[in-house]
């Protein structure tokens, strides 16, 4: 699987589509939530919140906003992104550069 490029955020960046593309940018992340500020929180540890989580972001994002479809792909620590791929649960993945984060090292050396 090829490398993209992309970015998170919390703003709108549609008018921006072809700018960032232009730069090289493969992709956007938005978050979907309760928290308009950020959308995501820290300590999303156990598995059945982080189903009810998904779950509500995908009513949000097909409901709310009318968004087609796509892929999945798991935004985390290079633990959560590996086990997530390797399950085939998520196709693409975006890992979170906390140092501190479980198998960090390990999974970006992947070049996944």
């Amino acid at each position: 699987m090829p490398i993209l490029n992309g970015l998170d955020t919390t703003m709108e960046l549609t008018r921006h589509a072809e700018a960032l593309k232009a730069r090289g940018y493969d992709f956007v992340l938005r978050y979907y939530g309760n928290n308009a500020a950020k959308n995501l929180s820290l300590g999303r540890g156990a598995r059945a919140q982080g189903l009810a989580d998904g779950a509500q972001a995908f009513r949000m994002a097909q409901e709310s906003i009318g968004q087609p479809s796509y892929r999945v792909g798991v935004y985390g620590s290079g633990l959560c992104c590996g086990t997530l791929v390797e399950r085939g649960i998520a196709s693409l993945s975006w890992l979170s550069q906390s140092s501190g984060f479980a198998g960090l090292r390990q999974y970006a050396d992947q070049k996944r």
